[in-house]
């Protein structure tokens, strides 16, 4: 038999315990954390009360399934409803665009402009970060060693052709890591007080069933980073503004909505207003060209785009209404002001939405105003040239503006 050497081990189990004994009687150091928290008006809570406070326990019996019975999508549906609903969600389109959703929303659109207050806060960038920005770019779109199969390429002219699938950073994690990096360099440009009265939410989920005409309504979208503040937005006009809906006759208004007699009526918005910092201040949305596309085989056009974020910024204001003032309320006491901020990781587009009343009927009474600017590039071209990263076009108008809005308040 071959002898071989004892091999030099240690007992982690054994080291793991006898390191937990000699410091389980630590002192802890008084780091001023508590005396800052209750400074800032925050609750502290001992963790005792949590752990060792014994729930009772409630048995929960639900009913047992039909074994081999399908439900099936007619009247004997659990959900089912005479009078149907109109569904819009995260991917739909508007086949008529800006114009469509104008009369959707109950909406007057100014085209090209911004807010006095939110055009004055452009200039208040400093001119010194946008290195920071260009690195931000870099990281999202190249330095980024994520990898996942991307989706199909299509030649138009040849259909049938199979290209080899290729690997590399997706669509949706470049803006979202892009977005991520943007509003971290906001808020240290800012500091503390600013940078404590805002909370940033991923993924939030907005849900909103209200009327238009005698017909019923259901958005149900996703916020892909939904920026929320201690205040309200202050509001963007003043001033009530009586301008005429276009019209879409022979079309009906809910033309390209999904119908259904099975669906349940939801109005959610994700943040109790409980919390420290309740009320929606901007919405930051991904657009996905090869997800969010058009029934037809038609290509997607600008104001469908366009169409998407101001139903958007409408729901989010729109369930944070009724979150606040009631389901029932029609003309707010106050109006509820969102910012908006879309981006498929080139392209960016700004908008600003007030929202003065949830009484969606008929074309005359009190309306809702949408600013909408231009989209506009980020850069003109981002790739490895000879080995090395270059990034051609910056535009810092970008930043600029997404700094404006995350100063505004």
């Amino acid at each position: 038999m071959r002898l071989t050497k004892i091999l030099c081990k240690q007992h982690m189990g054994r080291f793991i315990r006898s390191h937990w004994y000699r410091q389980r009687n630590r002192t802890i150091i008084e780091d001023g954390a508590e005396k800052f928290l209750k400074a800032r008006g925050i609750k502290i809570v001992d963790p005792k009360e949590f752990m060792y406070t014994k729930t009772p326990f409630e048995r929960i019996t639900l009913p047992l399934p039909l074994r081999g019975v399908e439900e099936k999508n007619d009247e004997t549906h659990i959900n089912w409803h005479d009078s149907p609903c109109f569904m819009y969600e995260d991917n739909d389109l508007l086949i008529e665009g800006v114009t469509q959703a104008k009369v959707l929303a109950k909406t007057i659109l100014f085209e090209d402009e911004f807010p006095k207050r939110i055009e004055n806060l452009f200039n208040q960038c400093p001119e010194n970060v946008h290195n920071l920005v260009l690195r931000s770019i870099l990281n999202s779109n190249l330095f980024d060693a994520y990898q996942q199969v991307l989706p199909k390429l299509k030649d138009p002219e040849r259909p049938a052709w199979n290209f080899p699938r290729s690997l590399g950073i997706t669509s949706y994690r470049k803006s979202f890591n892009l977005l991520h990096k943007l509003l971290q360099l906001c808020e240290s440009i800012n500091g503390a007080e600013i940078g404590y009265q805002r909370s940033v939410i991923d993924n939030g989920i907005v849900a909103l069933s209200i009327e238009k005409d005698l017909d019923l309504i259901q958005f149900s979208l996703n916020m892909d980073l939904m920026m929320t503040s201690i205040l309200p937005l202050k509001p963007f006009l003043e001033n009530n503004i009586d301008e005429e809906l276009p019209n879409l006759h022979p079309l009906h208004h809910t033309i390209s909505l999904r119908k259904t007699n099975i669906y349940e009526e939801k109005n959610f918005y994700p943040i109790d207003f409980n919390h420290s910092k309740p009320h929606v201040h901007t919405i930051l949305i991904h657009h996905d060209p090869v997800v969010v596309k058009n029934l037809t085989e038609f290509p997607v056009e600008e104001t469908q785009i366009l169409a998407r974020n101001m139903l958007k910024a409408f729901t989010a204001a729109a369930s944070c209404a009724q979150k606040r003032f009631g389901d029932k309320i029609k003309d707010l006491p106050e109006p509820i002001s969102i910012q908006c901020i879309e981006t498929d990781g080139e392209n960016f587009h700004f908008s600003t939405y007030q929202l003065n009343t949830l009484n969606l009927n008929g074309t005359e009474g009190l309306k809702n105003y949408w600013w909408s600017s231009k989209r506009i590039k980020l850069f003109d071209e981002i790739d490895y040239t000879n080995g090395t990263s270059q990034l051609e076009g910056y535009n810092p108008e970008v930043f600029k503006r997404m700094y404006a809005f995350y100063i505004n308040s």
